[in-house]
């Protein structure tokens, strides 16, 4: 792994949007001025490419096999099975209708986890 050149200032920015309501929301920016991001920026951009491009790959990959299989449940060469197709179904729940039919319910059943994702803005 490589070192990583950690900033060292960062600036509360609080925005205040004023409506029919005002809503007052507080983001930290930090300083990245003489640190690695771009490096890293540009990792992050050229993994999510490689992801896409072997998303493809799989893809064509399965498209072809299950033109090859048709409907077989196992494909064979020589005699020996090498590939075989798996059934399955998934499921859900159409929370708009649970919400609207059985509001209790719902809540009772919903949950939230915090996710943190990236999303480079410039280059």
């Amino acid at each position: 792994m490589s070192e990583i050149k950690v900033a060292t200032k960062a600036t509360k920015v609080t925005t205040t949007v004023v409506s029919s309501s005002t809503v007052s929301t507080t983001k930290v920016v930090v300083d990245l001025t003489g640190t690695d991001v771009q490096k890293w920026t540009d990792q992050l951009a050229q993994a999510r490419e490689a992801i896409k491009a072997f998303e493809a790959m799989e893809n064509e990959a399965k498209e072809a096999l299950q033109t090859l299989m048709g409907d077989a449940d196992f494909g064979a060469v020589e005699g020996i099975n090498v590939v075989q197709t798996m059934n399955g179904k998934s499921t859900g729940i159409d929370r708009t209708i649970l919400k609207d039919a059985f509001p209790d319910a719902y809540v009772a059943t919903y949950w939230e986890k915090p996710t943190r994702w990236f999303k480079v803005l410039s280059k």
